[in-house]
Formats: C-alpha cells, sequence, structure tokens
C-alpha cells in the first residue's frame, strides 16, 4: 500500500491543475475504467468502515493496490508517463487520475495506516487541511464492465503465454514480443469496444489479431530495431545518432530539441 502512493506521488511531479489537469470528458478509456474500480473500492470499504469490518476494509484496500493498480493500470501507464510529450492529452489523462486516485487511497486509508495516509495527503499537490478531516464519498452505480473484464482475462492468457519465453530467454520484457491472438468473433468485439489501442494495452511492440474460434495466443521474438528511450522494437525512425528511435520517440525529442 506504501509502494501504491509512492508511485501516484511519483506520477504527480510539479504537478500544475492550471495546466496538468484533464476534464473528465478527456479522460482515455483506460483512465475511465480504473476510476470506476476505485468507485467500486470506496462503496466496498465505506461498507465496511460502518460496520467497524477494519479487516474487511483493509484487505480490499491491499487487493486493489496490488491487482488493478500494480498489475494492471501501472504497467499500462509507465509508457505514457515517461515516454509521450509532456503536454499529451493522454498522458494529462492518467496524471490527472492518479491525483484523484492519490487522494481517494489516503482517505479509505487513514483509519487503518494513519501516519501513510497523512504523510501522502501532505505530498499530494494542491490537497488543503488534513487527510482526517476528509468525508468518504458516498457513491451509487459503479458497476464492473464486462468488456474490460472480458479483456484482462485475454491478457491474462497472454501473460501465460510468455511466460515459456521469458524462460528460456528468447524475449526479456514484453515488449520483446510479438504476440498472435486467435479470437472467436465475441472477443474481437470486445477489443474493438476498449477504445484504446490494444497493442499498448498488452504492452507488446506487435499484435496480430486473427479470426477463429477458441482463444489461442501465439508469441514470438520480434525482429525490429528496439527503440532505445521506450523499448519498444518499432524503432529506425529517427535521424543520425538518434535513428533507432521510434516514430512517436523521434516527435517528442525532434519537437523538444527544436523548442
Amino acid at each position: 500500500m506504501r509502494n501504491t502512493l509512492r508511485f501516484l506521488l511519483g506520477t504527480l511531479a510539479e504537478f500544475d491543475p492550471a495546466q496538468d489537469n484533464a476534464e473528465e470528458a478527456e479522460w482515455t478509456p483506460l483512465d475511465r475504467w480504473i476510476w470506476n474500480a476505485f468507485l467500486r473500492l470506496t462503496k466496498q470499504v465505506r461498507e465496511a468502515y460502518l460496520s467497524y469490518d477494519f479487516l474487511t476494509a483493509s484487505q480490499a484496500i491491499l487487493s486493489f493496490c496490488q491487482l488493478e493498480l500494480s498489475g494492471r493500470y501501472f504497467e499500462i501507464i509507465k509508457d505514457r508517463l515517461y515516454c509521450d510529450a509532456m503536454d499529451s492529452p493522454r498522458r494529462r489523462s492518467c496524471r490527472t487520475v492518479s491525483k484523484k486516485l492519490a487522494e481517494g487511497l489516503a482517505i479509505l486509508m487513514a483509519p487503518v495506516i494513519s501516519f501513510t495516509a497523512d504523510e501522502a495527503w501532505a505530498n499530494i499537490p494542491c490537497t488543503e487541511g488534513s487527510v482526517f478531516e476528509q468525508r468518504f464519498p458516498e457513491v451509487e452505480g459503479a458497476e464492473p464492465s464486462a468488456t474490460w473484464d472480458r479483456f484482462w482475462e485475454i491478457r491474462e492468457a497472454v501473460q501465460a503465454a510468455m511466460e515459456p519465453h521469458r524462460a528460456a530467454k528468447t524475449i526479456g520484457t514484453s515488449l520483446d514480443a510479438v504476440v498472435t491472438l486467435t479470437l472467436g468473433e465475441a472477443d474481437r468485439a470486445v477489443l474493438a469496444a476498449l477504445g484504446e489501442a490494444v497493442d499498448e494495452l498488452l504492452v507488446v511492440s506487435n499484435l496480430i489479431v486473427l479470426d477463429g474460434v477458441d482463444l489461442d495466443v501465439q508469441v514470438q521474438a520480434h525482429e525490429g530495431t528496439k527503440c532505445p528511450r521506450c523499448w519498444n522494437h518499432r524503432g529506425g525512425s529517427g535521424q543520425g545518432e538518434d535513428a533507432d528511435l521510434c516514430p512517436r520517440c523521434w516527435s517528442v525529442f525532434s519537437d523538444g530539441r527544436s523548442a
């Protein structure tokens, strides 16, 4: 739980709400998913606290930190945080949601890890008062998304298929891989409905989707040029000594240099 707060605080370095905040209408689908998941957590934890069931509350918070945040959301947004342009819309989106998550988690954690919550609250940009003066939001709705739930199942299958290749050292990180997904019509509709680039959600350098009946995952090493900035294998679009940069990183780097 401390490491989760530390990561969130790290995303907020030099965060200025006047410049960096993104309105909810501008949030990416991934950011909407994690915020909806947090609202469901809030409802569960609030009900547990009202029943003085501190064990259930703390276990729910810990599970959310481990699965939804560390295991899913953080793994995906690292690329956006570190490699997108400073003012890119999706970077602003995930930083805005990270601020809201940091505030919300500090409030939920305050009854069980008070000193940590107090310390985190003091380091979140533009917070006022004490974390112990904040009220838990009363949440209605925030139902699970069947589309995202199915995507996470597909993602788990992809990660499992990578493990033998990691063990054989044919790939290192998931960005070293080309993934071929064979999917039925329903699962192809799931990916199309996400509203995000699926290869980026899977954190792979290339994704091939084939028509089929049952889910099947094939993994092989990507032979493309590795971008030294973001580590995907779509490099080779830069110039001079930076020739190995991918198109996104070259655009960010060249714009920054010209500025």
